[in-house]
């Protein structure tokens, strides 16, 4: 996904009047509707507990942020790493179930 922006601007020199103009490139990029569209379709994919874990994992993360706001990037890095594991787990594990023992699991064996 790309997002292109210019920002072009000028001035009459006779009166001064100033233009400002900016093009903002959308190419790619999901709209606002279309991600709610996404979350509401896996939400009803999601099991009650692992929807839990999700909401608990993201409400943990949100409140170390804003106790630590001034950390340092590493230290954010680590917290974004530990909600990714969390939700890749769970978003791996739909996959799995939604793949069927017949869509390349083991199956029976």
């Amino acid at each position: 996904m790309s997002l292109s922006q210019n920002s072009v601007s000028d001035e009459d020199k006779t009166t001064g009047q100033k233009n400002n103009i900016t093009i903002t490139i959308n190419k790619g990029r999901l709209l606002k509707e279309e991600i709610e569209k996404m979350d509401e379709k896996v939400a009803g994919k999601l099991a009650p507990a692992d929807k839990k874990k999700i909401q608990d994992a993201i409400e943990s993360a949100t409140q170390w942020l804003d106790a630590n706001e001034l950390a340092e990037a590493d230290e954010s890095d680590v917290r974004m790493k530990e909600l990714e594991s969390v939700c890749n787990q769970i978003t791996a594990k739909m996959h799995q179930d939604s793949a069927g023992p017949d869509m390349g699991g083991f199956g029976g064996i």
